[in-house]
């Protein structure tokens, strides 16, 4: 956001932000969003973060997405319990760390079309996972690191630039791993 813009929150269905139907936001500097029990959906739209994007998932089938969004800080996506499903899409750009971490339950990591300027940390427990990164830009430096956990994972890396800096690792399962049309730069 700019200094006078404001970002209004709003409920869909029967869901509340601190008990309202919504929620008007002068000059945020950090977002957390946190979600509790149930099957909940955030989706944060174009918006400039000054400082920290922060989403705490909680129990439930949940999906996050980050849609065309600039944050200048760090980017944190928790799971729980759950089959949730995490976006960071539409011309996104992180400039500092981003942390994605989900727990049991087969989940949907998907990084589509967003640049990457320093570290991207990926780990996914219990579950048949799904991974993709489609279309993104590593700035020089940037590292990847992504880990699945147990159950049978599938992960696609295709049309991205990445550094040098890249660590896959998978559990003991059978798994599944595509790197299609990728241009490691020096």
């Amino acid at each position: 956001t700019d200094e006078n813009d404001v970002i209004v929150v709003t409920g869909i269905g029967s869901t509340t932000i601190n008990g309202a139907r919504a929620l008007e936001v002068e000059d945020a500097r950090t977002i957390r969003i946190e979600l509790n029990g149930g099957d909940d959906q955030v989706e944060v739209r174009k918006i400039n973060v000054r400082k920290h994007l922060i989403a705490d998932m909680g129990d439930g089938d949940d999906t996050v997405i980050f849609d065309g969004v600039f944050v200048k800080g760090q980017t944190s996506v928790v799971g729980d319990d759950g089959r949730d499903q995490v976006s960071l899409i539409g011309g996104s750009t992180f400039r500092r760390t981003v942390r994605i971490r989900t727990r049991e339950g087969s989940d949907n990591v998907l990084l589509r079309n967003s640049e990457f300027r320093t570290r991207v940390r990926i780990r996914t427990d219990g579950g048949d996972d799904d991974v993709t990164l489609f279309g993104c830009f590593f700035g020089a430096g940037a590292r990847l690191d992504l880990h699945t956990g147990k159950q049978r994972d599938y992960v696609d890396i295709c049309e991205c630039r990445l550094d040098q800096n890249v660590c896959i690792q998978t559990g003991r399962d059978a798994d599944f791993v595509v790197l299609d049309d990728i241009d490691m730069t020096d």
